[in-house]
């Protein structure tokens, strides 16, 4: 077996322990083994050469970049609000006709019922008591999930 395939399936070797065990370093000792598998294929090294020149490839790369390539594999965190979803809500309570709903379960003061609102059933709440089948205007959403929302009776 030639010594650059050696130094290859080494190489493979790190690739799949960095995948069993995602530290981000192993992935360097990978690039180093196959630069060496790259350079004793046109160059004949000895042993100790080949380790030294594996252990310097491979904490180079290491050092160079992993900070770059570690923002690459993480991405970046979202911080703060959630654009998009909150211009979709947003837009849901812009236009009057659109944020109109029709209570299902009646809600009492202060307290929680159910709305039907855009074809779906939601929780809602309420400062003032609302009867069941009365048309309720949809406020806001009560809580960043979107899972209940504030509304209020309408006037006729």
């Amino acid at each position: 077996m030639s010594i650059y395939f050696i130094w290859f399936l080494i190489g493979v070797a790190f690739l799949i322990a960095e995948f069993i065990i995602p530290t981000f370093i192993l992935f360097f000792f990978a690039i180093g083994a196959f630069i060496v598998s790259i350079l004793t294929i046109f160059y004949d090294f000895s042993m100790d050469s080949q380790i030294i020149l594996f252990a310097l490839s491979s904490v180079i790369s290491l050092v160079l970049l992993r900070k770059y390539m570690k923002n690459i594999f993480k991405g970046k965190e979202s911080i703060g609000e959630d654009k998009f979803t909150n211009r979709v809500w947003a837009s849901y309570f812009d236009n009057s006709n659109e944020n109109i709903a029709i209570v299902s379960k009646a809600i009492d003061a202060n307290s929680f019922g159910e709305i039907k609102y855009k074809g779906t059933f939601y929780k809602a709440h309420s400062e003032n008591a609302i009867d069941e089948g009365e048309k309720v205007k949809v406020i806001k959403r009560g809580d960043e999930q979107g899972s209940f929302f504030i509304v209020e009776a309408i006037n006729n």
